[in-house]
């Protein structure tokens, strides 16, 4: 016989009624004190229920030999030992109890783990359920004839195709993207400090006022930047390749366009005046319209290798889709919502990162997973400056995200957790100050734009991006002066570097005037 809690023979032993097993009367009776219950099945029990149970002389005298210490023969310390023995089983008893708890928590850990794998089933099987009925209502929207567009996107026409099409599209854009980041690791810029000189007015031209100046990067190209802008002879146009290659173009336009943006591929994206988007050839008479009104748009571009046979565009609700550049089709990505006011979007080199952006918040969407939750940076969380957000832009390494919140400018590492600094956050100065900026492609060097004293309007300076330090330090070049003849500092409304293997050049937007600087 053994005893159920010290796995021992027992000097006095005892039978449970409820368990049938046999226990050690002092271990037991400790217990059923202590617990007042079984300690096998857990069942109500008194020491009144217990049974005795008679053992041989010989089954005695071997517990007992078995349960006392060689000193109760050889040296008379009773007393020693009757504690010895008490300790013994108070250790027994403890040790019972503590095999018992692990027994009971590991069954409980069990089921925990098995309810939480069944719940990520049940949550696995639900979003699939999701984005069947999300593809079949795409269909049987695109089968309808579109009645029942999101309401965020102004115009109900816009075209949205079938599911299998929409799949084919971010499967070849993951796959071009991945080409693309190969090709585009090593690319240098073009920006040369020892190459600065002084800066001399080369040309001004009277303009579209209402229209921002939108600048097209290429890593592949010969020229890794490029500008467009409507004159003020709406059927003509500016573009803008670098100090040495600037040319003046007619295009189909009789007004006022709301976007304007070149591509890599000499074609021109245009939004008109009522909300069209199409696009054109430069010096030609001929401009393809897509059968969409999306309202007010906020970006159009035209990747240079990523589905370069499609645009993508999106506007101030939120609204993002690809057009055909034969503007054919129209497939819309994501629905924006009415209440959203974005008011920029940044594309990443990768094709598949777009930021939108609002005066407190940067929402980054994956394209390749348009149903899936945007990452924020939000004013005062992740973005810890004062004021509003004023721009965003990507850089060419594909790390960096460069924010420009209040008077401050910061570069974000995208490798990281949101709200992790790549450098130290740069301050363009105080409030009443106007100061406007820009980067090259590899946003490591910065170009500070600020307003001059009474002999010149505007001074230009360059800084450069320290490894050691982690930050834009000043470069050993100097201050330059931009002479601005007839424009006023508060009339400044935009500034713009082209750094390309001619030299650099600046772009001066002030209201209804653009001007062009290069070095002498």
């Amino acid at each position: 016989m053994f005893c159920a809690i010290s796995g021992k023979p027992p000097r006095f032993p005892v039978l449970s009624p409820h368990s049938k097993c046999i226990f050690e009367k002092e271990l037991i009776e400790q217990y059923v004190s202590d617990e007042g219950k079984d300690p096998i099945t857990n069942s109500p029990l008194t020491v009144d229920e217990l049974i005795e149970i008679s053992q041989k002389p010989e089954q005695s005298s071997f517990a007992n030999s078995l349960n006392s210490s060689t000193l109760n023969t050889n040296y008379s310390i009773p007393n020693l030992l009757s504690s010895l023995q008490n300790e013994w089983d108070a250790i027994m008893l403890e040790n019972f109890k503590l095999r018992k708890q692990l027994d009971e928590i590991t069954k409980k850990l069990s089921v925990a783990f098995y309810e939480r794998d069944a719940a990520k089933i049940v949550a696995a099987k639900a979003l699939k359920a999701r984005d069947d009925i999300m593809r079949e209502m795409n269909h049987l929207v695109s089968q309808i004839g579109n009645e029942e567009v999101p309401e965020s996107v102004e115009n109900q026409d816009i075209a949205l195709s079938p599911s299998p099409v929409t799949n084919t599209l971010l499967e070849r854009l993951s796959e071009e993207s991945m080409s693309y980041l190969k090709k585009t690791k090593k690319v240098a810029s073009d920006f040369s400090a020892p190459a600065l000189a002084s800066f001399k007015l080369e040309s001004k031209w009277n303009v579209n006022e209402s229209l921002q100046l939108h600048r097209t990067t290429s890593l592949c190209h010969e020229f890794q930047q490029n500008v467009v802008f409507q004159l003020q002879e709406l059927s003509r146009v500016c573009y803008l390749k670098g100090p040495l290659s600037h040319r003046v173009a007619g295009v189909p336009f009789s007004e006022k366009v709301k976007y304007l943006a070149a591509t890599s591929h000499d074609q021109l994206l245009v939004c008109t005046a009522d909300g069209r988007i199409g696009v054109s050839n430069i010096s030609g008479d001929q401009m393809e319209i897509a059968n969409t009104n999306i309202g007010n748009v906020i970006f159009m571009e035209n990747h240079e290798q990523i589905l370069n046979d499609h645009f993508l565009w999106a506007d101030d609700s939120g609204a993002v889709g690809f057009t055909t550049m034969d503007c054919k089709e129209t497939i819309l990505l994501i629905a924006g919502e009415q209440q959203n006011h974005f008011f920029q979007a940044a594309y990443h080199k990768d094709g598949l990162l777009l930021a939108l952006v609002n005066t407190n918040k940067i929402k980054i969407f994956d394209l390749t997973k348009p149903n899936e939750q945007s990452t924020d940076f939000q004013v005062g969380q992740e973005i810890k400056a004062d004021g509003e957000i004023k721009e965003v832009r990507f850089s060419s390494n594909g790390y960096w995200m460069i924010v420009h919140c209040g008077t401050t400018l910061m570069a974000f590492d995208l490798r990281k957790s949101p709200g992790t600094l790549a450098l130290s956050p740069f301050e363009l100065g105080s409030g009443s100050t106007k100061v406007l900026w820009d980067l090259d492609v590899s946003a490591r060097h910065l170009a500070i734009l600020k307003e001059g004293n009474d002999s010149h309007l505007h001074d230009l300076q360059f800084f450069s991006y320290q490894k050691s330090k982690k930050s834009w330090e000043p470069t050993n070049l100097e201050v330059f002066h931009l002479e601005s003849p007839g424009v006023s500092r508060q009339e400044l409304d935009n500034f713009l570097m082209l750094y390309t293997k001619e030299g650099p050049a600046a772009i001066l937007q002030a209201r209804e005037q653009v001007l062009f600087y290069v070095t002498k």
